[in-house]
């Protein structure tokens, strides 16, 4: 697999999961339910999942969605709670900006902040699907 693909996936995955999300909080800002938030994240992942499998393109690399996921979280969770307006930006002091984008990139980061926000509801389990879908996944190539 070319590292275009995977980018591609790991990008698609990412948008996938979080996009829905970040047009419910610009949508409905503080009003946004946590339910919502993590019923759209989940549906734009199954979304993605039925496309790939209904397309005749290659089946997903469930393990670059997952990373996709994973490495546009901390950014993601970032926006969409400035659009609910659960966070102020800080740019008074450059010390702070330099935390704010330093916890953007870092993927593990993903779990920890989901448990703030309550998006934890779904990104636990979009992992353990992730993870139990790029194994099989493994296992089905091994066997043709």
């Amino acid at each position: 697999m070319k590292i275009r693909d995977k980018m591609c996936w790991s990008a698609l995955g990412g948008l996938a999961f979080w996009l829905p999300v970040i047009i419910l909080s610009a949508i409905f800002h503080d009003k946004t339910s946590w339910v919502r938030l993590n019923a759209g994240s989940l549906l734009g992942l199954t979304a993605l999942g039925v496309l790939g499998w209904t397309r005749k393109s290659p089946v997903p690399r469930w393990s670059w969605v997952l990373a996709g996921v994973y490495i546009l979280g901390p950014v993601s969770m970032t926006v969409a709670n400035a659009f609910a307006g659960a966070i102020l930006p800080s740019l008074s002091s450059p010390g702070y900006l330099i935390f704010d984008i330093v916890i953007c990139l870092l993927p593990p980061l993903t779990p920890w902040l989901s448990l703030y926000d309550g998006m934890f509801v779904s990104v636990l389990p979009a992992t353990v699907v992730l993870v139990l879908l790029a194994a099989h996944g493994r296992d089905k190539q091994r066997h043709t």
